[in-house]
């Protein structure tokens, strides 16, 4: 936990660095204790990537791209597939459907490989918003009813009913 909290606090610092500066701070400290937990940083990180999403979409996607970058540095495939993931949702976010759709499904063969299915089913709710904008509305729904099922399966409630929100969403649009 100590650990955590200090990797927060330099959650501002890289906020205000650029992306390159952000990679080379990130590299520099990634030694540090504050960063020793790998699965906890990747998880700070991919958090503030979620909570910059819809207020600011840019620093949602630097944030993706240092946690691709952290997920690399230092070979925790957790914090890459996560990275790409929150780099798809920031995509999406900016109107960019086609490259969003590429990250989430790069994301979510990752997350097939590692074993986490949770997270895969995760990554299809922008993916299947992004698919039903770009007119591939048959293929959004399937993904759907695949997240669903997972997240049924995994007893993860709440997930379902954003999928079922989106489904009702993309069935409205």
């Amino acid at each position: 936990m100590e650990s955590t909290t200090k990797c927060a606090d330099f959650l501002p610092t890289l906020r205000e660095l650029s992306l390159e500066d952000g990679r080379a701070y990130i590299q520099q400290h990634s030694g540090e204790p504050a960063f020793a937990d790998r699965e906890a940083t990747g998880n700070l990180l991919a958090d503030e990537a979620l909570n910059q999403l819809y207020t600011d979409p840019a620093i949602s996607l630097k944030f993706a791209d240092l946690l691709i970058s952290y997920g690399e540095h230092t070979c925790h495939l957790l914090s890459h597939a996560l990275g790409l993931k929150a780099r798809g949702d920031a995509l999406k976010a900016l109107g960019l459907h086609q490259n969003a759709l590429e990250c989430l499904d790069a994301a979510g063969e990752e997350f097939l490989r590692i074993g986490d299915e949770g997270n895969w089913a995760r990554s299809r709710i922008s993916w299947m918003i992004s698919a039903a904008w770009l007119g591939r509305v048959d293929d959004a729904l399937e993904e759907a009813k695949r997240a669903r099922m997972t997240f049924e399966r995994l007893e993860e409630y709440y997930w379902v009913c954003v999928i079922d929100t989106n489904t009702a969403y993309i069935y409205e649009q």
